[in-house]
């Protein structure tokens, strides 16, 4: 059998240990020099530990120390003295070394599974605060960010000499986010002012409100410190904070030359080509980072969103069900299952042969919504030709040009609707109802769209109330305009509702509606004698809707001061019974 390089490095160090017993106060030299390299940095330090270590090659905190400090310029040295101290170690667990090992893996290597490999025997066999250590940033890892923060705050209060506990702390209040991370990075530069990662770390905090000068920063550390791979991580992600998603892309590049194959390096240029519409690239990179590290859930949740774009219901499904396991709370595990659910249905729509006007709009108004309007436009028009005269696809083209924010093709087909003598306008200009601020309200701020309402030749009773109120409304809203353009569109309003009183005035009900809302018009352009006489006149017809008139309505505030208005709502109260 072929003996492993552990054996040997075994058999090489106890080979040392034998020729040390000749030389009986070496340990004790080794631990001096040791002591002394602790309160030292960068070669000066590494030089210490190397004495050290040919005065005592066992001795574990020497090979630790000096893979922490080699950590910055060589990752792959600091690797192999980590493995030594690990060697060196008899029957004590040497937690440090596991530490640095999984801290040099993820900012020098970017290697997250080799990292959780470590971090898992750190959590598991470490005693008190480093337990706690390997939990945290364990479960930083996989964006647990406030229970990361307990058990950094654990470490702290249990042994706050453990080093880059308030570094990782930082970085969890950055990603939470919360206000915290400055005190925290604050905290960490106090006990690590020489180390470039704590300084990249305050960078990426600065970067959310000044990225230049967090960029230069990073820039210059990347420049002494080339192998940390992290930082160019650090300066891709105040780029992606600012949403500077093309920017982001040049740093990713760096970070992959200097540790290729890194999972959070693919999972943020995923996130960025995501941002830039470039679906293909994004679901490569996604693909990527939960390859190389399956506890990469943020990846999965991205790709998933991804392939719902790109109408890969079954890929989508597949990466739901396999985030349930990061899911840890019920309203988690909800959440997935109904996105799991809605993935499953839209297989079952793309595979079902509809015949029918509502299963084809209700499948087109689905694909509007995922932004498919080749296949809406299909079905709608498939289902008109089931039913020339079934008002759904009519409507359903009433959301299709929404959603494709063409306001002339929206009243294009307003207009058929109100010729089909049915209600048109008073379905786009709906932003009360939630469908209706969801599907109208954007297309509303298009300056055509005012415009293009006024030229409508309407033909029901809720358009002309839908078109006056709507009209109303755009008075109001030009409280700082000119009063001159306010009064003109509250009489084009009033238009509106007298044409209701013309053309369906024998209703009580109609008549009652119209002549408050020409009240409400009249008040608002502070013509007080003709807002109490329409006032009047719907009273008589049989408005009763005195709470609203006498509390609610602002729209007659400037008449609640004349007496004319007690008058009005004693006339009410006492028509309805309600002034005893």
């Amino acid at each position: 059998m072929k003996p492993s390089a552990a054996v040997f490095l075994t058999l090489a160090l106890a080979a040392q240990a034998v020729a040390q017993e000749k030389a009986p106060d070496a340990k004790a030299q080794a631990k001096a020099l040791v002591d002394q390299a602790k309160g030292r940095h960068g070669k000066d330090a590494i030089d210490l530990y190397t004495q050290a270590i040919s005065k005592d090659p066992l001795s574990v905190d020497a090979f630790t120390g000096r893979g922490a400090e080699l950590r910055h310029t060589d990752p792959l040295l600091a690797l192999a003295d980590f493995a030594h101290a690990e060697a060196a170690s008899s029957n004590d667990f040497p937690s440090a070394a596991y530490f640095w090992r999984a801290v040099t893996l993820l900012d020098g290597l970017l290697d997250r599974t080799a990292a959780w490999d470590e971090l898992e025997r750190l959590k598991r066999r470490g005693q008190g605060a480093w337990a706690y250590m390997g939990s945290g940033l364990q479960r930083m890892m996989i964006g647990r960010w406030d229970d990361a923060i307990a058990d950094f705050e654990k470490v702290a209060k249990n042994d706050s000499s453990i080093p880059l506990v308030f570094r990782f702390k930082a970085i969890c209040h950055y990603e939470a986010p919360d206000v915290f991370g400055a005190a925290a990075v604050a905290t960490a530069l106090e006990k690590a002012p020489e180390d470039p990662t704590v300084q990249a770390t305050k960078a990426l905090l600065d970067g959310a409100s000044d990225w230049d000068a967090a960029s230069r920063k990073l820039d210059a550390l990347a420049g002494e410190y080339p192998k940390v791979a992290w930082i160019h991580v650090a300066k891709a992600k105040v780029f992606q904070k600012n949403k500077k998603w093309d920017e982001s892309l040049a740093p990713l590049d760096a970070a992959d030359l200097a540790a290729p194959c890194g999972a959070e390096t693919a999972f943020l240029r995923g996130r960025a080509q995501f941002e830039l519409g470039k679906m293909a690239e994004a679901e490569a990179a996604l693909t990527n980072a939960v390859t190389w590290d399956v506890q990469m859930g943020d990846a999965l949740a991205l790709r998933a969103e991804v392939r719902m774009k790109n109408r890969d219901w079954y890929g989508a499904v597949r990466d739901y069900e396999a985030m349930q396991k990061f899911a840890l709370t019920e309203a988690e595990q909800g959440a997935l299952r109904m996105k799991i659910e809605d993935a499953t249905k839209r297989i079952q729509r793309d595979a079902a042969p509809l015949g029918t006007v509502a299963g084809l709009c209700e499948r087109a108004e689905g694909y509007i919504r995922e932004g498919n309007f080749e296949s809406a436009a299909k079905d709608i028009e498939a289902a008109a030709k089931i039913d020339a005269n079934d008002r759904r696809p009519k409507i359903t083209w009433l959301v299709y040009w929404a959603k494709k924010k063409d306001v002339a093709k929206l009243f294009e087909a307003v207009q058929s609707v109100c010729d089909a003598e049915l209600p048109g306008f008073a379905i786009v200009s709906d932003t009360r109802s939630q469908s209706g601020i969801e599907t109208y309200a954007e297309i509303q701020k298009d300056p055509k769209f005012n415009e293009l309402r006024d030229k409508l030749t309407l033909k029901t009773q809720f358009d002309f109330n839908a078109r006056g109120i709507h009209r109303s409304m755009q008075a109001i809203a030009l409280a700082s305009g000119p009063l001159d353009e306010q009064k003109r569109l509250w009489h084009l309003a009033i238009e509106d509702f007298e044409e209701i009183l013309k053309r369906w005035g024998e209703g009580d009900d109609a008549a009652a509606s119209a002549l408050y809302n020409m009240a409400c018009c009249h008040s608002l352009a502070n013509e007080l004698d003709k807002a109490f006489e329409t006032l009047d006149k719907s009273i008589d017809r049989g408005f009763d809707q005195v709470e609203h008139m006498e509390k609610n309505d602002t729209d007659l505030a400037n008449m609640r001061k004349d007496p004319r208005f007690a008058e009005a709502v004693k006339k009410i109260k006492a028509k309805t019974g309600r002034d005893k």
